[in-house]
């Protein structure tokens, strides 16, 4: 179980040395390439001038996605600038994969919600975010337990326990509906991180070369 996307590239050339059913692609022929700080249109520079070499499996991370997300005015907002995005630099990468004679795979780590700040935050946990957060984790039941107690004097008492751990000290507990822990009460915004079908369900596309 992966906590963090650091280790991404390394995990992608894993992924690829370990696939018997692929035997022809050799380590130097898996490429990997992570947006970063660049703009779009650089991540669509840098595409195309990996499929120029003999790179046969590339891994891309567009991060722009997640970014209009967390700084958008409402769903409304998220929806049209990420609609803007897609006809544009992402249909640009697409079509210089597709273009190249690479099967394409267009898929996200999570989706996102339109919630609500509770303005109660719980103690004693480690949230996933800075600006609200739909989960915070605790290192133990004792310590979940007790923010329990205090969302249900915050009048938040149904806030859900995780009962499937991912390990003994990751007790996640999670906001009810759509409410967000941290955030100032009455405050809307997209976030993710919750057990919400519209976080958790992601697409899936394929595009065959031309």
């Amino acid at each position: 179980i992966f906590l963090t996307n650091a280790n991404e590239k390394a995990q992608w050339a894993a992924f690829w040395a370990g696939q018997d059913d692929a035997p022809d692609v050799s380590a130097s022929q898996v490429g990997y390439v992570s947006q970063g700080a660049r703009d779009p249109d650089a991540l669509v520079a840098e595409v195309a001038k990996i499929v120029a070499t003999d790179v046969r499996a590339l891994g891309i991370v567009a991060i722009e996605v997640d970014k209009i997300m967390h700084s958008a005015l409402g769903l409304a907002d998220h929806h049209d600038r990420v609609r803007r995005l897609a006809s544009e630099p992402i249909a640009r990468v697409v079509d210089c994969l597709v273009g190249a004679g690479f099967t394409t795979f267009i898929t996200a780590d999570h989706g996102g919600v339109e919630v609500t700040g509770s303005g109660f935050s719980p103690r004693g946990g480690v949230t996933t975010t800075s600006k609200g957060s739909r989960v915070v984790a605790f290192k133990s039941e004792a310590l979940r337990s007790a923010a329990m107690g205090e969302a249900g004097a915050a009048d938040m008492p149904e806030c859900i326990p995780w009962a499937s751990r991912i390990r003994d000290d990751y007790c996640p507990l999670f906001p009810p509906a759509r409410l967000t822990f941290g955030s100032a009460k009455g405050r809307a915004e997209v976030t993710h991180g919750g057990i919400m079908l519209q976080e958790v369900v992601v697409p899936f596309v394929r595009v065959d070369p031309r």
